[in-house]
């Protein structure tokens, strides 16, 4: 019997699959295209293909239906399909739609009901639902409607709305389609109290802190995302989901329910860097992100390269005082050695950062640091009490990948040096960026920035050199040798008092993981307190690569600088031919 069974199976396996090619002709609809071939077995299946001519017809003529369903989804309501089978060496099958014009949406109406009886809502208007009247009536559209119709009346106190009834008529002599909607808002409901649960090491006032709404409010389901994302930022939670009560209580409130999965809070880090002049780096540090259970942070960091060592301690303390005010305090030891000074110091800084609505964060602080500077054009110990403040507007869409949008910075340092004799100066910023789509989602980013300094002080000796305007770094005439554009003095840049940089990037992302960022910055430093635009400009131009991670995009820029420069009464240039930077995030 096995025998049999062997020798009935053996023919079938050794059977060969048929191969073939499928041609849909008469479709210009790209978007109904993609549909109707992802409904149609001839494509979906082509690697797993028949191995008789008949079973290739069988499944041809069962595509059929699904194909005319597609069609449907996009309007073609009178369309018809059919499928003709050529026999050569490879069998070619010809799809042929007559797909007929596409019926428009005539009409969009929503009937909204609450507690029985009649509810207006404003912005359940076509318009709001992304639906526009006379356009092909595409289903996937209209389904969406309907999805963010229960959302919008999630957001005006209605989390229970249903749709009751749902009509769509095809018109087929004036070729339109009309929709009607019934829905049932439910009741208008609030919040009600608030149970935690998952929560082990997180005591419950970070939550309380966290959470948008207050018991009584009306319902919104935006304040549950908003609260959900807070929630997510502090790093303490692998997920969080929040729920309301299937049925309001006596008083119209929901009862809302957050369950919250904790992630580990101690971290050990260790990572790599290269840079032209730093050479390769190492990075360490530990991190304990719920000191207290309260969400605050201490973290130890560790930075080695070859011209600098950095030792970072930092405290933060979230909702300080406040929602949305965080207390920072941070201790740093310095040491980095580069063409225009070695430099050796130890500060403390404390501020307090402030976050208003979306868009604007400001901060101030006080700073004292000790520092030993030798090897440059005026060398010393200082003494220094700064206190920086610090203003940030921002519409930029994201933090690492900005596609759209636009930032502006403005910063302030008015600073005490106690040395020998007593000087004050005043350090200012001001950085403009804005980013431009232009072609898709992110392919072509157009992106620039314009960075403009400047050091209001007595003379250039009452500002430290570490302190004064140097350009040549990660984000400014990334071709040049690092912090060396300046005038010089004999083989140093003595550095400025101001400073005017642009910076112009193409961003094209060419697939979802690798994009490729021609670039192209130009800049000067300058003795004066403000900048000479008739003096020189340095150039500098490059490629820069991205891999898109999970992290964000990985950054890799090769830069040129145009303008290479040469030691005074020496053949020996200040700048490198080229200069390779590496670090998390774009440019800017």
């Amino acid at each position: 019997m096995f025998k049999k069974l062997v020798l009935f199976i053996l023919p079938m396996m050794a059977a060969s699959c048929l191969e073939y090619a499928v041609h849909f002709i008469g479709l210009n609809d790209t978007e109904a295209l993609k549909t109707v071939k992802s409904a149609s077995f001839l494509t979906t299946l082509k690697k797993q293909a028949p191995t008789s001519l008949n079973a290739l017809r069988f499944r041809a003529e069962s595509d059929i239906p699904a194909m005319i369903k597609a069609l449907h989804s996009h309007g073609y309501y009178d369309a018809k399909v059919e499928v003709r089978i050529q026999e050569e060496d490879e069998v070619q099958i010809f799809v042929m739609i007559l797909p007929g014009p596409a019926y428009l949406l005539s009409a969009f109406q929503i009937d909204v009901f609450s507690e029985g009886h009649p509810f207006l809502c404003q912005s359940l208007g076509p318009q709001n639902l992304g639906i526009e009247l006379g356009k092909p009536a595409v289903s996937v559209q209209i389904l969406d409607a309907e999805e963010k119709a229960l959302a919008l009346l999630g957001e005006c106190g209605h989390p229970l709305a249903k749709i009751e009834s749902q009509e769509m008529v095809a018109d087929y002599k004036t070729k339109t389609f009309a929709v009607h909607l019934k829905i049932d808002a439910g009741p208008l409901v609030k919040f009600g109290a608030t149970v935690i649960e998952g929560s082990r090491h997180v005591k419950n006032k970070l939550f309380e802190n966290k959470i948008s709404w207050k018991e009584g409010d009306p319902y919104d389901t935006r304040l549950i995302d908003k609260t959900q994302q807070k929630l997510l930022d502090t790093g303490l939670f692998t997920s969080i989901v929040i729920a309301h009560d299937v049925e309001p209580g006596s008083n119209k409130e929901l009862g809302m329910r957050i369950d919250a999965t904790e992630t580990k809070h101690r971290s050990i880090n260790i990572g790599a860097s290269y840079e032209t002049f730093f050479g390769p780096g190492l990075t360490f540090g530990w991190e304990n992100r719920n000191v207290a259970g309260l969400g605050r942070k201490l973290s130890l960091q560790g930075d080695v390269t070859a011209h600098s060592h950095t030792g970072t301690g930092i405290f933060f303390v979230p909702d300080f005082w406040k929602i949305d005010q965080d207390f920072v305090a941070q201790a740093q030891a310095l040491q980095e050695s580069i063409l225009a000074y070695n430099e050796q110091s130890y500060s403390a800084t404390t501020r307090v950062e402030r976050r208003i609505g979306t868009k604007y964060r400001i901060s101030m602080g006080v700073k004292s640091e000790r520092l030993y500077v030798k090897k440059s054009v005026h060398n010393g110990t200082f003494t220094l009490l700064e206190f920086p403040l610090y203003f940030r507007w921002s519409s930029a869409d994201h933090l690492l990948h900005p596609t759209r949008g636009a930032t502006l910075e403005f910063k302030t340092i008015p600073s005490f040096n106690f040395s020998e004799d007593e000087w004050f100066y005043l350090y200012n910023s001001v950085v403009y960026r804005n980013y431009f789509t232009v072609i898709g989602k992110d392919f072509l980013v157009l992106a620039q920035q314009v960075m403009a300094d400047s050091i209001v002080s007595t003379d250039l000796a009452a500002v430290p050199v570490p302190k004064r305007i140097l350009g040549g770094s990660d984000e400014d005439l990334r071709g040049y040798r690092y912090h060396s554009v300046s005038p010089f003095h004999g083989r140093k840049p003595i550095g400025g008092r101001s400073g005017i940089f642009y910076t112009f990037e193409t961003r094209f992302r060419i697939s979802k993981t690798i994009g490729l960022v021609p670039f192209f910055d130009m800049g000067s430093v300058y003795l004066t307190p403000w900048p000479k635009l008739d003096e020189k400009w340095f150039k500098s131009a490059g490629l820069g690569f991205r891999y898109f991670s999970f992290l964000g995009p990985m950054r890799l820029d090769v830069a040129f600088p145009l303008d290479r420069r040469k030691f005074p009464h020496r053949h020996k240039h200040v700048d490198p031919i080229y200069r390779v930077l590496f670090s998390i995030g774009q440019t800017f």
